[in-house]
């Protein structure tokens, strides 16, 4: 997630439109799948290809 936050703070989205890493971080969330198994996996801390765009659409939605 803190590389998901970092790569949209450096848009400068954050000052633009009022876009707390708070809100980043629940895009990151809403995008990631539901991991059954987090104590012995890291699945929830890694995302797909798929997820990461759609955390990006999350993004742009609440930017627009």
């Amino acid at each position: 997630m803190n590389s998901f936050i970092t790569i949209i703070k450096k848009t400068g989205l954050e000052e633009e439109v009022n876009f707390g890493t708070r809100d980043i971080g629940g895009h990151y969330n809403l995008a990631v799948q539901t991991q059954v198994d987090e104590v012995y996996s890291r699945r929830h801390m890694e995302m797909s290809p798929l997820e990461f765009k759609e955390a990006l659409g999350r993004v742009a939605d609440t930017a627009i």
